[in-house]
């Protein structure tokens, strides 16, 4: 038989065997259990896997891949065996099967941990580690068609041979399933552990079940993690979101997060939680530390261990102590942490109207914010525009026509002639929100980070660092301004005021509850006024 022509489907036609009842063609897998080839590799299969590996009495790489080829000898005419497969078709789906699964447990690491989840069902879990190197003793099934299948056409025995069949399939599924079964964590007895993918992973080590509940950042949590990888201990607990939790049964592991869906990010931080450990804070930069195939033999780089003590757990990072930070308080800033910068007094505005309108009415209101009515005649009492800014720096009063346009994140408001006439440089409003300074005329502007206050986090968890402006307008001194305050830079034929609403550098931003810019770097907030002398 070549290779092109296997498996042969057509059936032969057989000489009827010693059982009255048996089909004329039909397969007996249970006859290969005596072939000296499967007996052999079933001997190979228990030898190496108990006996040689580990041992140095053979070359590691031999060890590895010997139970692979015995085991590629051994298992289909079992399966076949067991399933009670009668014919040539049923025997290529169990070979197929067989390079199937094998295939599968060492190209993914999900579907190794569903196996053996699988084998742990039926008190028997593998520990496997994915290798896609083992894929080469693929071409031993065809060894295994080859040397087993006439075996298979041979008269069915009674009595006593029957019964050594019997035994033989009982030690070749022991002998299977215990190649890869994972031997207790530090010699603790009655665990099975299910294996995982994963950098960072909690394990429980003690006899005593629990439950973990591991917390992410939120969705909307934007960090910087250079500074937070300088500083780790400014992370409160208001940025991470909702719990997933986990019933830890002794030796079991779980991920601390989710290789296949946090993949990419620069770093990651999670909160572990639990009714018998203390909430406790890990943080990691991205390629830190190995994504690896945790079987819970050992502890590895990430591994955090629960241990039972007195009447609770202790949870340690036993090769990196460095993951296990301390949780920031928002409500406690660390000493000499700046107080963070609150986001009631930030600079807010309705969309105006487009085209020219003139100012009917004005009101301040007890918040800072004015409301400005428009209408061509008298007032109407209906609110068309509010500005939440400094009302001392507003530059319009009643009477006044003017315009409005927005440039990116910044509102220009401009003192016109009148209806649809050019603006005059008699006066100008403009209000800039966002990342980036405003490009005033004449002026350049920069930000300076407060490196002598420490970063702490705000009530919503978004953690920054103060700054302030420093203005130089033409030939003029550098002016600095803090937040809260106003620089008049004036000219011959031109006044102007820079007034800082809020000046930061956030490092973390919880975009869910704070304002200003959805991304970390720089959040500032400016007034400025151009405005001709009388």
């Amino acid at each position: 038989m070549s290779l092109l022509n296997w498996p042969n489907f057509t059936a032969s036609v057989e000489p009827q065997t010693e059982g009255a009842d048996a089909e004329l063609g039909a397969l007996s897998p249970e006859r290969a259990l005596l072939s000296p080839v499967w007996i052999a590799s079933l001997a190979i299969l228990g030898l190496n896997d108990h006996l040689f590996k580990g041992s140095g009495l053979l070359p590691d790489v031999l060890t590895g891949k010997l139970s692979d080829v015995a085991g590629m000898l051994v298992a289909p005419a079992l399966l076949a065996a067991v399933t009670r497969t009668k014919s040539r078709r049923g025997l290529f789906l169990c070979h197929l099967a067989v390079g199937a699964v094998f295939a599968a447990i060492n190209l993914s690491g999900d579907a190794a941990a569903a196996w053996s989840a699988l084998m742990g069902l039926v008190g028997a879990p593998w520990t496997i580690t994915v290798d896609p190197t083992d894929l080469i003793v693929l071409p031993a099934l065809f060894l295994s068609w080859r040397a087993l299948a006439p075996d298979m056409t041979k008269p069915v025995p009674r009595g006593r041979v029957r019964a050594i069949e019997g035994t033989l399939a009982s030690v070749g599924v022991c002998l299977s399933v215990a190649t890869s079964q994972s031997e207790p964590w530090e010699g603790e007895e009655g665990w099975w552990t299910n294996p995982i993918n994963a950098d960072v992973y909690v394990q429980n080590t003690s006899d005593v079940s629990t439950v973990v509940r591991l917390r992410s950042p939120r969705a909307g949590v934007m960090l910087d993690c250079f500074e937070i990888a300088a500083n780790p201990g400014i992370l409160s607990e208001e940025i991470f979101g909702e719990a997933v939790s986990y019933t830890l049964a002794p030796g079991n592991v779980v991920a601390a997060r989710d290789t296949g869906v946090t993949q990419g990010q620069a770093c990651y931080a999670v909160l572990v939680e639990g009714d018998t450990f203390p909430q406790t804070l890990v943080f990691w930069e991205n390629g830190d530390i190995p994504v690896e195939w945790i079987d819970g033999d050992r502890a590895l780089e990430g591994g955090l261990i629960l241990e039972w003590e007195d009447d609770h757990h202790t949870i340690e990072a036993m090769k990196r102590p460095e993951l296990i930070q301390p949780l920031a308080d928002s409500d406690d800033p660390p000493a000499g942490a700046c107080t963070p910068q609150e986001d009631g007094g930030r600079l807010a505005w309705t969309q105006p109207q487009s085209g020219s309108r003139r100012v009917a009415a004005l009101d301040v209101g007890p918040d800072g914010c004015i409301a400005v009515d428009f209408s061509s005649g008298e007032p109407d009492g209906l609110t068309d525009w509010y500005v939440c800014a400094p009302p001392e720096l507003f530059p319009f009063v009643v009477g006044d026509w003017i315009r409005s346009e927005t440039i990116n994140e910044a509102l220009i408001t401009r003192r016109v002639i009148g209806p649809d006439q050019e603006p005059v440089a008699s006066a100008e409003l403009f209000l800039s929100t966002g990342s980036a300074l405003p490009p005033l005329i004449d002026t350049t502007l920069s930000l300076r980070a407060d490196f002598d206050c420490g970063l702490a986090p705000d009530a919503c968890g978004s953690v920054s660092r103060n700054a302030s402006l420093t203005a130089q307008r033409s030939d003029l001194p550098v002016a600095s301004i803090a937040v809260g305050e106003t620089a008049h830079l004036d000219l011959p034929g031109s006044d102007l005021a820079i007034h800082l609403v809020h000046a930061q550098e956030r490092v973390l931003v919880n975009t869910e509850c704070s304002e200003g810019p959805a991304a970390t770097g720089d959040d500032i907030e400016v007034v400025a006024v151009y405005t001709e002398p009388q």
